[in-house]
């Protein structure tokens, strides 16, 4: 499995954390005061701290400044990877069909948090993080790894993907989909730009290769790949054991989802049911890693948001009719931040304590000056 990575776009500012890495202070409980302009610079030298396998998830808030602090932290980290964890576009409790492209990126970010990778740096919303998925045991006992030349259980692998929540289609063109003809499978896991042909030979696997999804004409040899569920709703306790843990089901369309989940089929129930077909939120992922939270006073406020979105959505759906009283909520926003919290290895805040950053001297007034007074500030005059 190959991901995205970004890379550093200018190495002469990426040997400047070595250096900044001098300065920082050890990581404590109280807040550090870190303007916005200087947490890539300042995440950047954290990152050269810690042991190479040892991830590093800054939890930020919202989707815009998460994809700006990767942005800019990719101009530092040259050597490293930095990988923004997605949200789920649906809304909590909203009927809506799964889009396999989501979670397909959720979980292929998930997993490398496992320790997989060298240098792992995750940028996250906090909604990204509240949201729930698999287990990290459930995810680390859903990949499979395929190799040329070994040998596998064509029906073992066919049953995996169905339990992964992959799709079965004539043709694969899109992201979880499955196709199987005789001794050829076609599939698309996350993580890879493109999808995947094994050619079986008995049991061996004799060859993979990717391939154009528009042509269905091969691309390029493969010689190993690992393959990850495309689903991240998959119920602990499995499909069958839906009905026993569901509440009352007071509506016709609550059973009909009922019967077409029980056979693996999620259509629209995906974030409506999202509490009884996850274990629970992504936070769990984040055990082993170095966590920053940032502004943690607004972080409290969106939690708060979060929870009251979700439980005003749960009691319009219970007044008319299409939920009972006990439905359980999609995810609980306020608990979650605060096992970050209590896991947190720094915080970084615009008013916090200990502060290793200044505020920056205004430029000169003139072009022929910048020389100067670089070098007056190199000087410390």
């Amino acid at each position: 499995m190959t991901a995205p990575t970004r890379s550093g776009a200018d190495r002469r500012i990426a040997v400047l954390s070595a250096e900044l890495a001098a300065h920082l202070p050890d990581s404590t409980a109280a807040a550090l005061r870190v303007p916005a302009a200087a947490r890539a610079a300042h995440l950047a030298a954290r990152r050269g701290q810690l042991a190479d396998l040892t991830p590093l998830v800054a939890v930020v808030r919202n989707d815009e400044e998460a994809h700006r602090l990767a942005d800019d932290l990719s101009a530092w980290l040259p050597a490293g990877m930095v990988r923004v964890l997605s949200e789920r576009a649906a809304l909590p409790l909203e009927r809506s069909l799964p889009e396999h492209d989501e979670s397909g990126d959720r979980l292929e970010v998930l997993d490398l948090l496992a320790g997989r990778h060298h240098h792992f740096v995750v940028v996250a919303t906090l909604l990204a993080l509240v949201q729930r998925t698999l287990s990290p045991a459930q995810l680390a006992a859903a990949r499979v790894s395929l190799r040329v030349g070994e040998r596998i259980d064509q029906r073992g692998l066919l049953t995996a993907l169905v339990s992964g929540g992959y799709e079965a289609t004539v043709e694969v063109s899109g992201v979880g989909e499955f196709a199987n003809r005789g001794g050829i499978i076609d599939l698309w896991p996350p993580g890879l730009a493109d999808p995947l042909r094994l050619e079986l030979f008995g049991d061996e696997v004799e060859s993979m290769r990717a391939f154009d999804p528009m042509t269905q004409g091969s691309r390029r040899r493969v010689e190993r790949a690992v393959l990850l569920p495309a689903s991240e709703f998959l119920p602990p306790g499995g499909w069958q054991g839906l009905g026993e843990a569901a509440p009352s089901l007071p509506s016709e369309a609550l059973q009909a989802d009922l019967a077409r989940l029980e056979q693996g089929d999620l259509a629209e129930a995906a974030e409506t049911w999202a509490a009884l077909l996850t274990a629970g939120p992504a936070v769990e992922h984040v055990a082993d890693a170095h966590l920053v939270l940032t502004d943690p006073s607004e972080l409290r406020a969106i939690a708060a948001d979060l929870d009251l979105q979700a439980a005003e959505r749960l009691a319009g759906l219970v007044a008319a009719g299409e939920l009972p009283d006990e439905w359980p909520l999609p995810y609980q926003a306020a608990a979650a931040l605060a096992a970050l919290e209590q896991r947190a290895a720094e915080v970084l805040d615009e008013a916090g304590i200990n502060g290793v950053y200044g505020t920056p001297p205004s430029l000169p007034g003139r072009a022929d000056r910048i020389g100067p007074w670089l070098a007056e500030l190199a000087a410390g005059k």
